[in-house]
């Protein structure tokens, strides 16, 4: 009886130990396929690479196919071998070694220079949704094993609202999904260039990389509904006493407000966060993002800047801007630093936080179904390329690093009358006789 134990514990261990052995991988025919291993059902390919200490050597890679699931049958294990093959004559094949966990690699993604160096509303952004995909995926899934069927499980999850990470979330926008696929793709790159702890195009996920889907983009205002707007919130009325009482409630600020936006391009908190000394009538410049001791001319402005972007910077005076700033000095408050001083501010020196209820008002006055703050940024922005400024001065008036290409693909809103004016100013250096004389095209 006990030997009859001793021999099945002894058979079972033997086939415990064969389950988990490499076998070569047979054909049909019983033929070893050469580079082919099996373990377990699944498929893996056998190479002679360049190791990592620089030296020559086999070493064995698990073969996935076109959905990054592991290779079971024989043909698609051959496809995949052959991939493999063509990534070793190209340099890219995946990195050795275990992958970290995704909770220690987003960590330190987080800690790294490249996640640092964004605006801190980003890195707000950034840090709420990785912390979404490792209470989805689990704090110790290996970064080469995030799927694409993972992410769209993620996406859909987001969608519909669901429990993630044993926390149920009500259904989420589009484009706050889409963003956070921005901050996992950022945080990939990441580990492909700076650790090299996953290969691009082996252990990348392929999901559908169509970026941030795009707001539906408004016809920029014309200029009579804006000057119509902007008297609107002016216009006053006989009050009780007698005296003149704006129609809208801090009428003139948010009038002030729109005007300066609209001849500088600045960002709303921006706007709001000027003070007189960031105002340079003599040297004819704008000072956006200084700091609160900044003065004019004795320091330049760098990365203290606060703007989004974190960078201050300087925009020189066009003619309307240096009139709106006199005329806004006149009228100025003689107790207050700021362009836009809070009218609750009592004994302090507070600025206003925010304007959109008078904006709400005047829109409503004006009869201006939908206009937000940073149309005026838009309006400037055109209003500057429909005047001929070249694209890259434009750029660094608005706070753009990246010499014009943002503005091209989103800001460049274009009157239908400039159109026309620079069409007719088109020619091509050559004459042709229309076939029909006397024929009107136009």
């Amino acid at each position: 009886m006990k030997g009859t134990e001793s021999a099945e514990s002894t058979q079972a261990k033997g086939s415990k130990d064969h389950a988990g052995q490499f076998t070569p991988a047979r054909d049909y025919r019983n033929r070893r396929v050469k580079g082919l291993q099996e373990r377990n059902g699944r498929f893996y390919a056998l190479l002679w690479v360049v190791k990592d200490d620089g030296r020559k050597g086999a070493r064995r890679f698990p073969l996935l196919d076109d959905n990054r699931e592991p290779c079971r049958s024989l043909t698609t294990a051959q496809t995949a071998l052959e991939k493999l093959k063509q990534e070793r004559r190209e340099g890219a094949l995946p990195s050795s070694g275990r992958k970290p966990g995704l909770k220690t690699a987003v960590q330190e993604y987080l800690e790294s220079s490249m996640h640092k160096g964004k605006a801190e509303n980003t890195r707000d952004k950034e840090v709420r949704s990785l912390d979404l995909f490792v209470r989805h995926f689990g704090w110790d899934t290996r970064l080469d094993a995030i799927t694409t069927q993972m992410i769209s499980g993620f996406k859909s999850r987001r969608l519909a609202g669901g429990s993630i990470g044993g926390r149920s979330r009500k259904a989420a926008h589009p484009r706050t999904v889409e963003h956070d696929l921005v901050a996992l793709r950022c945080f990939l790159q990441f580990a492909i260039d700076e650790k090299k702890w996953i290969n691009k195009k082996t252990d990348f996920p392929k999901w559908g990389r169509k970026g941030i889907p795009k707001a539906k983009r408004r016809a920029l205002i014309e200029p009579d509904k804006f000057l119509q707007l902007i008297q609107c919130c002016r216009e006053r009325h006989t009050g009780a006493l007698g005296d003149q009482v704006l129609a809208i409630r801090n009428g003139d600020q948010i009038a002030d407000f729109l005007l300066l936006l609209a001849y500088t391009g600045a960002r709303e908190q921006e706007g709001l966060k000027l003070r007189w000394s960031h105002v340079d009538l003599n040297r004819c410049c704008l000072h956006i993002g200084a700091g609160e001791d900044f003065v004019s001319g004795s320091v330049m402005l760098g990365d203290a800047g606060d703007t989004k972007t974190g960078t201050g910077r300087q925009v020189q005076l066009n003619p309307q801007l240096q009139a709106h700033l006199l005329d806004m000095k006149s009228r100025r408050a003689p107790d207050s630093r700021w362009l836009f001083p809070s009218p609750r501010r009592g004994k302090q020196d507070l600025r206003v936080t925010t304007l959109r209820g008078a904006l709400a008002s005047g829109l409503e006055a004006a009869g201006i179904e939908r206009l937000g703050f940073h149309d005026m940024r838009h309006l400037f922005i055109s209003s500057c390329l429909m005047g001929g400024t070249d694209v890259g001065t434009v750029a660094k008036w608005v706070g753009h690093g990246d010499g014009g290409k943002l503005i091209m693909q989103t800001y460049s809103h274009l009157l239908d009358d400039h159109l026309h004016e620079q069409a007719a100013k088109v020619q091509v250096g050559f004459s042709v006789v229309p076939r029909c004389a006397g024929t009107a095209i136009c």
